[in-house]
């Protein structure tokens, strides 16, 4: 089905585009690394990960979500759904941080992809 239908694999690859932009590392764009993982061969911080396990388990949300529907899956959907979590993981990681329990590079990471995605969701708004 991903190879098949143009509109998931456009979906995916935008998304996994993205995400190589995020990560820092390249996110291959292969059915098999989207719908089931598979970095582990490229170690990186554990954050990291765990940004990446759930950034695909949303789009494979959204996927089902929108099954039936004729436009398909929505990368703004999917940014909208990212950003949620990345503003609870930056209040979680600040106040780790505060605490001196976690690292503060991860905060900062989150407020960045938040920054850069509201500021991009403004220009695509006022467009």
């Amino acid at each position: 089905m991903f190879r098949v239908c143009p509109t998931l694999r456009e979906y995916w690859h935008e998304i996994t585009q993205l995400l190589t932009d995020i990560v820092g590392r390249e996110v291959p764009d292969d059915p098999r690394h989207c719908l089931l993982g598979g970095y582990r061969h490229q170690p990186k911080h554990k954050y990291t990960n765990q940004f990446q396990d759930l950034a695909l388990v949303l789009a494979k949300r959204e996927i089902a979500m929108t099954w039936k529907a004729a436009a398909g899956p929505r990368l703004h959907t999917w940014k909208r759904e990212v950003l949620k979590w990345a503003k609870a993981e930056e209040t979680i990681r600040h106040r780790e941080a505060r605490r001196g329990q976690g690292p503060r590079e991860r905060a900062r990471a989150c407020s960045t992809l938040i920054n850069d995605w509201e500021q991009g969701e403004e220009e695509t708004l006022d467009s």
